[in-house]
């Protein structure tokens, strides 16, 4: 038995698993792993407070990789200035490196993702605020990164069937909190004079953060608590 792992999953299906391709139609199961939720990612950070937890998960979701570049003996402000805003930073550049791996036309996919982590959820708002003035090309772009597991599409309760068919319908949101968090507060903010992670002493930057991060923090701690329900966010509180 030969198991294979990869979070590339356009190679997977395209250069493996697709037709003329070697392991076409031999493939006996196709298993895609989610991400953890919040109480086994706040493992991760065993002595931070409550509300700390919350932002640690809106920063980087339930991502083994992700939660692996904090530091638990850090704070939360810490972290995001030495692993998110410092460049040479492994997350600094970590979503730029997923879309080139899985993706073509960048610049657009980029503004695409911008103007929903910037709140714009309506299809004709998202092409308004990226580099997409087509509708129809919009809508495209976005069942990619649907496809992708990036980009949600979110319909009310009762939505009926045709209505579900029209693209002009329903919300789109992004799936990965450190996607939201990055497009929001870092892609959106950039920081030429940001140091290099390497050699550097001083990491991130003293102005951005604030301006950036805590200027936001309920805006975060909103974003965190979203998977929760009223509930158990009484309880951890």
């Amino acid at each position: 038995m030969i198991v294979l792992c990869s979070s590339a999953m356009s190679f997977i299906e395209k250069e493996l698993l697709a037709e003329k391709n070697p392991l076409y139609g031999r493939a006996t199961g196709i298993y895609k792993m989610n991400e953890m939720g919040f109480y086994d990612a706040a493992r991760f950070f065993p002595d931070y407070s409550a509300k700390d937890k919350v932002l640690a998960y809106a920063v980087l979701g339930g991502i083994l990789h992700y939660l692996g570049q904090f530091n638990p003996g850090l704070s939360v402000e810490e972290n995001i200035k030495r692993n998110i805003l410092t460049k040479g930073a492994v997350l600094y550049s970590e979503a730029e490196f997923l879309l080139h791996q899985e993706l073509r036309e960048t610049p657009v996919y980029n503004s695409i993702i911008e103007a929903v982590a910037l709140g714009n959820t309506k299809l004709n708002d998202i092409s308004q605020k990226s580099l997409v003035e087509n509708t129809s090309k919009t809508s495209v772009y976005l069942k990619n990164l649907i496809e992708l597991g990036i980009v949600r599409r979110e319909f009310s309760v009762d939505t009926g069937t045709k209505e579900r068919a029209n693209t002009n319908r329903g919300t789109y949101r992004l799936t990965d909190n450190f996607f939201r968090f990055w497009y929001a507060f870092g892609f959106a903010n950039p920081d030429p004079a940001a140091p290099c992670a390497a050699g550097m002493p001083q990491v991130g930057s003293p102005l951005r953060f604030p301006k950036v991060v805590g200027e936001n923090c309920n805006q975060l701690l909103g974003i965190g608590l979203g998977f929760l329900t009223e509930a158990a966010a009484v309880q951890l509180f």
